[in-house]
């Protein structure tokens, strides 16, 4: 099974989280599964990991590249690079 940990700081989770939820769609049109696991920092409120599942690693990897999740970032407010981890459940 595929998952991808993405880790970023947003300028403001209220802002964040709302657009995050309407990209629903979008990451499903790219092979993510299910409801991703969205976490917050215990040290940092502005820091935010979320776990998705994917059909593949290769789809995760093609979308973590594209133009499209770029926008996505940049309109929610990622304020740094995002960490991605690309991972394969044993």
């Amino acid at each position: 099974m595929a998952h991808v940990l993405i880790r970023h700081t947003v300028e403001s989770y209220a802002k964040w989280r709302p657009l995050f939820n309407e990209q629903a769609a979008l990451r499903e049109a790219n092979g993510a599964m299910g409801d991703p696991m969205v976490f917050r920092s215990g040290d940092n409120p502005f820091e935010v990991l979320v776990l998705i599942e994917w059909e593949e690693l290769e789809k995760a990897r093609k979308f973590a590249v594209s133009d499209e999740l770029k926008a996505a970032l940049e309109e929610s407010g990622v304020s740094d690079e995002p960490t991605v981890t690309f991972l394969t459940q044993v």
